[in-house]
């Protein structure tokens, strides 16, 4: 039987990718990560964030928050493995990502709202020292955290340019501005616990598989990576909140500090757009012969 050359001489995928999106697995994920991972990756080219602190939080944060979202899927097949834990796993990431969202929604919406009241555009208001980036996407979830970034990055454009027109002063941009940057880092600090348990699961998997000379090198070798990049995670989100208070979460619960942020930010919303709704006085009844006129809206001042 003739040998396959063709599939002894196959070339890698990796390989084929272009330079631009194979360079860009190996600053997000590292040099090792993306020489070893397996599973489907998608490439969203162009993608620009030019806010200080969005770009901060993709530097540093994307690739480790991609690595710990994808581990629910991961672990789904391997046998043993607690189903219950990852369901619950699944439903709190989807809730802390929804409540997030809704929070920068909301302030940039209500920035927006009081800039178009007084007139103000924001056509040439920029970050001049932005990024454009390809951003590799290995879990939906991380999907839906870089569109979060995105929101950072409108919401803190919005922010500059309410104040730089004197439309906010500083200090409400400065406490709206912490605002959003501590709920950013507070779905990262509640992630990472909701981690440590799905950690301990698989740590747990492997000391019994040890103990039954049935343990399996290449998962003892994730977990054991997995423990060491949550341990340095946990060191560098303790030096962010050394030097920046909105990063700080001491002893806080990162979880309710996001839920508490999130219905401030909603009670705001409604609270505003009450002062906002114009008082109309009541309108004088038709005659009895006259047609019926349909009411039309009455714009906002």
């Amino acid at each position: 039987m003739a040998n396959d050359s063709s599939a002894n001489n196959a070339q890698p995928v990796a390989d084929q990718l272009s330079p631009q999106r194979r360079q860009a697995m190996v600053d997000v994920f590292g040099e090792a990560f993306a020489n070893s991972y397996r599973g489907p990756i998608h490439f969203m080219d162009g993608e620009l964030l030019s806010s200080p602190t969005a770009m901060t939080f993709y530097r540093r944060d994307f690739g480790y928050i991609s690595k710990v979202l994808a581990y629910e899927y991961q672990y789904r097949s391997w046998h043993g493995y607690n189903q219950e834990l990852l369901d619950r796993y699944a439903e709190i990431v989807t809730k802390k990502l929804t409540s997030m969202a809704t929070l920068l929604e909301n302030w940039s919406n209500r920035f927006e709202k009081v800039m178009q009241q007084n007139g103000t555009k924001m056509e040439s208001t920029v970050y001049p020292n932005g990024i454009v980036a390809t951003v590799p996407v290995i879990s939906g979830f991380a999907r839906r955290y870089f569109a979060t970034l995105k929101e950072l990055d409108r919401f803190n454009l919005l922010a500059g340019t309410a104040n730089l027109m004197g439309v906010i002063d500083s200090t409400q941009r400065a406490q709206a501005e912490y605002m959003c940057k501590n709920a950013v880092r507070a779905f990262a600090a509640a992630l990472r616990n909701e981690v440590v348990r799905l950690y301990r699961e698989a740590d747990r998997m492997m000391q019994e598989q040890r103990h039954k000379g049935s343990s399996s090198p290449e998962q003892a070798a994730q977990v054991e990576a997995q423990g060491q990049e949550l341990q340095a995670f946990a060191s560098s989100m303790e030096a962010d909140g050394k030097t920046d208070s909105a990063l700080n979460m001491g002893d806080a619960d990162p979880s309710k500090v996001l839920d508490d942020a999130v219905a401030a930010s909603s009670a705001a919303t409604k609270s505003a757009s009450k002062a906002r709704k114009p008082k109309q006085d009541p309108a004088p009844a038709a005659p009895a012969d006259s047609p019926a006129v349909e009411e039309q809206p009455v714009a906002a001042a």
